[in-house]
């Protein structure tokens, strides 16, 4: 037996060498008319023609069957280049070859690029293929039951509607079947990856492509019988066809696809690009029925049924996940435009959930009329949209409708809504606004709100500002707007009850590197408030019960019809503050005041930035009218050249308590030795130093940086004094005062003679001038002020004369005019001669000149 297994061997072995003997030897006699004749049968079957620059054939390598290598192959088709690749490859059974059977069972296309095109006329440059048997010697059906494609590029172009396909191939199994008018294609292997360019942009990429597909080819109808692509992301299974309908060709798709949520954005992510810092995660199924024609005229209809589970929403910087998403619903395309129907979509984050249904409608401008209910963490909801310039924080409950426009291509922008309208109500519990830019935060916010269009009811909404309380009823427009697109204006009209607001509060926003507060008026806020408030603070100042309209739109705030207590009395008016520039503010306010108690008004506005005359030297009541206006910067300091007031002030029951002007007068007339004998100084400056009046009046200017206090007289209990002068913003002055000196001499008045010493009537009186800075002030007789109050007397007693005389006789005119030159006489004698006290002066009288009156002007 096993002798003749091994006779049999021997003989099948003798016989296969042989046979491999006479096939090489055939193919290598005739290696030539079979390399020709391959070409030959080529050209004759295609549209088109083949070149080559070498072939190669060869049985060994691949026994029984017959390898022809086609080196550098290039097949031009009816429009261009269809075929350029470095080998190719072509296997033929050699006991058909020997029959003059061109039969090729392999075929292997490697390192190259195919390039498909449909023209405009509507031809397409892959159509081959002799479909006419007069236009070939014999029929070229054939069966290539292996066809390798590696390392090949295929282009698709459609000219008709500029739309270009394009994949890299790695490794493409494929067999095919032919006959007259059926071909039959079996596809299996790996893609690179594939593009799909629409107008020269650029629709779908995917890469690392897994494919397998069952075509037929017949009359003018490609049909998928099944397929499949895997890209790892997304798997899709099919069926359909792809007609050609006179000049159109039709696709139409059944498709079912499995995927994630990201998987899906990825297919459409030049349409809608998901921002770097968000992830998706979940399972999502697709159903869809596709129909695209295309040619002269494109048609494009998809019905898709989306169903999501488990579904993920991450935003990557900070862990904020929704979570647990589901979804139920359609997403349907036609042409250009596209709907979302939502059925039903539950979502959930850490500390809330949110159920949402309704429609989105033309796609990719959409147009919104969604429904959303549920309650959310409003602090998850800020870290999850990467909010930069506010933060909140609360929870909030809401059944809302919202109606809005989008723009595509503004949806990584803020700009990202054309209109929104939001209907329904909401309710806020610990709620809280933080504008991380100004360093502006209200906290504790509760209260209810109702939607309608882009206003919000707002019900009872309190909050805190730091220190600030308040409570909101009114209206609030365009909210949503103003939140998620740049440009948009909050306007707010309500009613405000404050049971303590700190101005400071509200209307100072940045530090700078110096940490000093600095005031910056809001760009998009308008705001008109009725207000109520119990205790208003800024700074030192204090109100109580303010009353009036606060209103603010495009970088002003006024405060009108004003009314509030403070400083123990009463005040009403209004106040402007407009921002110019930057560090530019104008001011302008008119108040009335009524029985205030000055100590606190100058405690309260800090002694109005001087320390000449503050609140510790002060007490009585004030009532005032003034109008002010100035220009401070941002750190709220005036420029003090800007300032102007006009203030007319009454101050009753009065007192200067310790002022230091005072307590220098009484030095400077200790100093003078010849007087000490005749003035009680001792006794003055005891006086001097707590004066205390019933009643002052005075209208009091500034401008250009200086304070001009007109002559009033002053009542005291130490003097009766007029007192005049101008005291510059650089606390230069020039005060000028004159007082009674009947209280201050040991004896009679009448026993002494003096210089600087006037009567008025009511007695003597001493001119005193007070001149230079307020921390050293050259304290002098008013020698000038003296001699007009001379010359003043002297003219009013003249004019008393002559009234006098006026009224007598005509006969008597003569008399009296010689009475009037000897009376003007009588007084230049008494000038020229001194005596008793009044000639310890005449010396000191000769060798000092008057003082020139003098403003300093003021630099700043």
């Amino acid at each position: 037996m096993f002798k003749k297994i091994i006779k049999y061997g021997l003989i099948a072995s003798v016989a296969f060498l042989t046979l491999t003997g006479i096939g090489a030897l055939y193919v290598y006699f005739n290696q030539d008319e079979i390399k020709a004749l391959a070409m030959d049968k080529l050209n004759d079957s295609i549209n088109g023609s083949l070149t080559i620059s070498n072939s190669e054939a060869s049985l060994l390598s691949s026994f029984p069957k017959v390898s022809i290598d086609l080196e550098d192959p290039y097949l031009i088709s009816v429009a261009d280049t269809l075929l350029a690749c470095e080998e190719l490859r072509l296997k033929l059974n050699i006991f058909d070859l020997i029959k003059k059977d061109y039969k090729i069972s392999e075929l292997d296309i490697i390192n190259g690029e195919i390039e498909l095109r449909s023209l405009e006329n509507g031809d397409l440059n892959f159509e081959v293929w002799k479909t006419d048997t007069s236009e070939r010697e014999e029929s070229i059906a054939f069966k290539i039951e292996d066809i390798k494609l590696k390392n090949i590029t295929i282009n698709y172009f459609d000219e008709s509607v500029s739309n270009a396909y394009s994949t890299e191939i790695e490794e493409l199994g494929a067999a095919l079947e032919t006959s007259e008018e059926v071909w039959k294609i079996d596809l299996d292997g790996d893609l690179t990856s594939f593009n799909f360019l629409e107008d020269t942009t650029q629709r779908i990429t995917q890469q690392g492509i897994e494919l397998s597909a069952q075509l037929t080819y017949e009359n003018d109808q490609l049909t998928f019988n099944g397929f499949k692509i895997d890209t790892k992301r997304i798997e899709i299974e099919g069926s359909g066809a792809l007609t050609m309908i006179k000049d159109q060709e039709v696709l139409s798709l059944e498709l079912e696809t499995a995927t994630s949520p990201n998987g899906l954005l990825n297919i459409f992510e030049h349409y809608y690009e998901l921002p770097e810092n968000y992830k998706t995660d979940g399972e999502a199924n697709i159903l869809s029925d596709l129909y695209y024609a295309y040619g002269k005229n494109k048609t494009l209809e998809m019905k898709n049924t989306i169903q999501i589970k488990d579904g993920e929403f991450i935003e990557t910087d900070s862990k904020e996940t929704i979570r647990n998403i589901s979804f139920q619903g359609e997403y349907n395309i036609d042409n250009d435009r596209s709907d979302m129907i939502i059925q039903e979509m539950i979502s959930e984050m850490a500390h809330g959930n949110v159920a949402v249904n309704g429609k989105v409608l033309d796609i990719p401008d959409p147009k919104t009329d969604l429904n959303f209910q549920g309650q959310l963490d409003l602090r998850e909801i800020s870290h999850f949209f990467s909010l930069d310039s506010v933060l909140f924080d609360g929870k909030i409950k809401f059944n809302n409708t919202l109606k809005g426009e989008f723009i595509s291509e503004e949806l990584n922008s803020e700009k990202w809504m054309n209109k929104a309208e939001i209907e329904g109500e909401a309710s806020l519990e610990r709620g809280e606004i933080e504008w991380l830019d100004q360093d502006v935060r209200v906290s504790d916010l509760s209260g209810k709100m109702f939607f309608s269009k882009d206003h919000i009811a707002v019900q009872d909404l309190s909050g805190d500002m730091e220190s600030t309380t308040f409570n909101l009823n009114g209206t609030l427009s365009n909210t949503l707007n103003y939140f998620i697109k740049e440009d948009e204006k909050l306007v707010i009209e309500a009613f405000l009850e404050a049971d303590r607001v700190d101005l400071k509060e509200f209307i100072i926003s940045t530090e700078n590197e110096e940490n000093r507060s600095q005031l910056s008026l809001p760009e998009n806020v308008e705001f008109k408030l009725n207000s109520n408030i119990q205790d208003l603070v800024f700074n030192e100042f204090k109100a109580k019960k303010l009353k009036g309209l606060l209103s603010y739109k495009n970088k002003r705030f006024d405060a009108n019809d004003i009314s509030f207590n403070s400083c123990q009395g009463e005040v009403s008016g209004r106040l402007s503050i407009t921002e110019k520039a930057e560090d530019k503010f104008l001011v302008t306010c008119e108040t009335s005041a009524k029985d205030l108690d000055i100590k606190q008004v100058f405690q309260g506005f800090a002694n109005f930035d001087q320390d000449f005359l503050t609140a510790e030297h002060l007490s009585g009541i004030t009532s005032s009218d003034v109008y002010f206006q100035g220009i401070m910067d941002q750190y709220l300091d005036f420029r003090k050249n800007t300032i102007e007031t006009i203030a007319d002030i009454n101050l009753k029951d009065g007192e200067l308590i310790q002022h230091p002007a005072m307590k220098e007068i009484a030095a400077y007339l200790r100093k003078k030795k010849l007087l000490n004998p005749f003035l009680k100084i001792d006794e003055f400056e005891e006086n001097v130093r707590h004066l205390s009046f019933s009643e002052l009046e005075n209208r009091i200017e500034i401008k250009d940086s200086k304070i001009k206090i007109p002559k009033m007289e002053i009542k005291s209990n130490a003097m009766d004094a007029n007192i005049s002068g101008v005291h510059g913003f650089d606390n230069e002055v020039d005060y000028r005062i004159d007082f009674r000196m009947r209280e201050m001499l040991k004896q009679h008045e009448e026993e002494i003679e003096e210089i600087y010493v006037e009567d008025d009537g009511t007695g003597s009186r001493i001119f005193i001038a007070m001149k230079g800075q307020v921390d050293d002030m050259d304290i002098s007789f008013d020698k000038e002020s003296a001699r007009a109050k001379r010359k003043s007397d002297l003219k009013k007693a003249k004019e008393d004369l002559f009234n006098i005389f006026k009224k007598q006789d005509p006969e008597e005119k003569k008399e009296e005019k010689i009475e009037i030159k000897l009376e003007d006489q009588i007084v230049q004698d008494k000038k020229k001669k001194k005596k008793g006290f009044g000639k310890l002066f005449e010396k000191e009288e000769d060798e000092h000149e008057a003082i020139d009156y003098e403003i300093i002007d003021d630099e700043e």
